[in-house]
């Protein structure tokens, strides 16, 4: 798994924010969703719904 997308995932969470995220990491929006799509096939899950609703979730709805 390549850091650099959990790295995104982070700032996504962080900043409430994909579009933001790519912009302080230096990516397109597309290129960062690109990542996400990504992290999710070598998760298994759903990370980039998952980051979407940090705020109103306590737990990836991808483990339960």
């Amino acid at each position: 798994m390549d850091t650099r997308k959990l790295e995104a995932l982070l700032t996504a969470v962080e900043l409430g924010s994909f579009t933001r995220a790519a912009e302080v990491l230096g990516y397109t929006q597309s290129g960062l969703t690109h990542m996400m799509n990504s992290l999710e096939k070598d998760c298994c899950c759903r990370a980039g719904r998952w980051a979407a609703t940090f705020p109103k979730t306590s737990w990836p709805p991808c483990w339960g």
